[in-house]
């Protein structure tokens, strides 16, 4: 088994109800990526959210039912600039969100 550095090993889901209920003062460039039933969320739409200065997931994420549920959560916190999905992207990702 390789070992790995702490700056590798992102800690359990932290879910939270709303992105809206997220402190993102923390984060040089806080960004939200949106995945379409991931593995840990088979059945679900999930917002992840980012540090793009630093390219690291966090471990703060929201579940939601549909996709419109989503978007409509993301934009009341606060993002406004959405990315679609890159061909490099993993197949599960939806979208990304910016301030």
């Amino acid at each position: 088994m390789q070992n790995k550095s702490k700056a590798h090993i992102i800690p359990r889901n932290q879910i939270v109800e709303s992105m809206k209920n997220v402190d993102f003062s923390d984060l040089k460039m806080p960004m939200v990526c949106v995945y379409n039933k991931p593995f840990d969320f088979p059945d679900k739409i999930i917002a992840r959210v980012f540090d793009a200065v630093e390219s690291a997931a966090t471990n703060i994420c929201a579940v939601y039912d549909t996709l419109k549920d989503c978007r409509e959560d993301i934009a009341a916190a606060g993002f406004s600039i959405c990315v679609p999905r890159s061909g490099n992207d993993d197949m599960c990702i939806v979208e990304s969100y910016m301030k």
